[in-house]
């Protein structure tokens, strides 16, 4: 359980986590086999681990990537019903993959959720013209994801078994 401060791009929070552990290969939960496929993509281990606390207590299956080239990899190997996208991976930069999914035929229509801790209002528009759907600032509330991923997934998680 990790229960303390954590400090991500220069803003500190407070935070308690269970221990999970972070797969690279989609997670199918016990009760909802058919659950939507989501990809998570973020280079920090601790956002990549609450990203993936909210999807197991969502009952969504997902796969994690920590860098650009892995996300291009897993969308070459698998359909994803949504993305959610940190903005800073250390290979490529999250609005040039954006551009990258949008150009792709078989992501250009998938909903893509922008993480950051850019805050200016500048940053906000630039990243939702370069393709996002959504977006979500950093430091964010667990409840603040899982109402996007909610948002988003709300029919294909109506339709799990």
């Amino acid at each position: 359980m990790f229960d303390g401060t954590h400090q991500t791009d220069g803003l500190e929070f407070n935070c308690s986590v269970p221990d999970v552990s972070i797969p690279d290969v989609a997670v199918p939960c016990e009760h909802c086999t058919q659950s939507p496929l989501t990809l998570l993509a973020d280079d920090d281990e601790d956002n990549l681990l609450l990203i993936s606390y909210a999807m197991e207590l969502l009952g969504v299956n997902f796969i994690a990537a920590r860098t650009g080239q892995e996300v291009m990899e897993l969308v070459r190997r698998h359909s994803f019903s949504l993305i959610v996208l940190d903005i800073r991976l250390p290979d490529i930069d999250g609005v040039e993959l954006c551009s990258w999914l949008r150009q792709n035929p078989v992501t250009k229509d998938s909903p893509i959720i922008a993480v950051t801790a850019m805050a200016r209002l500048s940053d906000r528009d630039s990243i939702m013209a370069a393709g996002f759907t959504d977006y979500l600032l950093k430091p964010y509330m667990i409840e603040d994801l899982n109402t996007l991923i909610l948002k988003h997934l709300h029919d294909e998680l109506q339709a799990s078994p």
